[in-house]
């Protein structure tokens, strides 16, 4: 199946989803989740935070070649949209990190950043012409 979202009008919530799922990275998703997961909790749970920091880069760095080359998605604003998303949805995955590190306001700021690119990013990619 091809991962390139069609231009055309959604007619269910299942094409809705559909397209949700294509603009997803969920190879790059799993392999921070993994990332996190391999990393364990030291006894300071800083210390993870430049290792999880680094591999998010790479990781989102890695999206717009990944979408182009391994999945043929040529959308511009599909490719802009995965690449944002990815480090939106790492830092919301990753708020206990977020919260030891920042005040305690930004991880609600953080998860109102990812209700709100979900609520964007339909009006971004797909969109009918």
């Amino acid at each position: 199946m091809p991962r390139e979202i069609p231009n055309k009008k959604i007619k269910d919530l299942g094409d809705y989803l559909d397209r949700v799922y294509k603009l997803i990275p969920a190879e790059l998703a799993a392999a921070y989740c993994a990332a996190q997961s391999f990393l364990g909790v030291p006894e300071d749970p800083k210390d993870n935070i430049p290792l999880l920091s680094g591999f998010c880069i790479f990781l989102t760095i890695l999206v717009p070649f990944y979408l182009m080359r391994l999945q043929g998605v040529s959308n511009v604003w599909q490719i802009v949209v995965s690449t944002i998303s990815l480090p939106i949805w790492a830092a919301n995955i990753s708020i206990l990190y977020v919260g030891l590190i920042l005040a305690p306001t930004w991880p609600k700021i953080f998860g109102l950043v990812l209700i709100g690119w979900v609520l964007v990013t339909p009006l971004l990619v797909g969109k009918t012409r």
